[in-house]
């Protein structure tokens, strides 16, 4: 019996457009996937937006991965959950405090209208800096900073430097702070060894895996399968399924 594949997606700009209910066509094919296939879908966001956009994630056995992996569950039962503690907590905060205070923010955002209260999301395991609103329009979200330029460049001017935490670029206007390792690729791998799941057959595919991307840091670990939205992604799944992309275990 052939050994089954694993299948990991980003959540908004693969699945689903930012903050966006997954369409009928994206869950018809999720559901055949998962016939063949161990799925994982792994966001910045918190486990209450991820339902939000696929209401039926915690009735399937599907792996739900929020806050990059810091929280993970299966058919609806928490596997585990990483918390920040008040240091790294502290100086994430601080960093942020020091972007916004600074000039190239300031000029960044003055014609927008920010909503205090939705530029910084505590979320336990993570902490997500929107430079403009996580609730913000998707057309202003979108039209932002798509090749991450700015974000890159605050980062250069403002560097975050600790032993404790790091930060990577998410989604179309976040910074998204988790302790060090904590990321992504790191809360992957802590299921796939779990789950004695060789790499080799293990697939992610998401919508910013370049450099300086949310998902570069699956690149190392896994085949990776970068996509321009939802519809290349509908695409790529067919041709899973269509056994077009197979994934061998060396």
């Amino acid at each position: 019996m052939q050994e089954r594949q694993h299948v990991f997606f980003d959540l908004d700009g693969t699945l689903t457009e930012s903050r966006t209910p997954i369409t009928a066509r994206m869950t018809e094919l999720l559901h055949s996937l998962i016939e063949i296939a161990d799925v994982g879908v792994i966001s910045g966001a918190v486990r209450r937006q991820m339902l939000a956009q696929i209401p039926w994630l915690s009735k399937y056995p599907v792996y739900v991965m929020p806050q990059s992996g810091n929280e993970t569950y299966f058919n609806d039962t928490l596997m585990w959950r990483n918390e920040l503690d008040e240091e790294a907590l502290t100086l994430i905060l601080a960093h942020i405090a020091r972007i916004r205070s600074g000039a190239s923010y300031k000029r960044t955002v003055s014609g927008y209208a920010l909503d205090e209260n939705d530029i910084v999301e505590l979320r336990g395991g993570q902490v997500s800096f929107s430079m403009i609103g996580h609730n913000a329009l998707l057309s202003r979200k979108i039209s932002f900073d798509p090749a991450a330029s700015i974000r890159r460049a605050l980062l250069k001017e403002f560097p975050f430097e600790s032993e404790l935490a790091e930060v990577n670029i998410g989604g179309t206007t976040n910074l998204d702070y988790t302790r060090k390792g904590w990321n992504k690729a790191g809360n992957v791998t802590r299921l796939t060894t779990e789950l004695g799941w060789c790499l080799n057959r293990c697939m992610y595919i998401g919508d910013r895996l370049h450099e300086g991307g949310n998902d570069y840091v699956m690149v190392p670990i896994m085949e990776c399968q970068n996509v321009s939205g939802p519809t290349e992604t509908a695409h790529t799944i067919e041709r899973i399924l269509g056994n077009e992309f197979p994934i061998y275990c060396l």
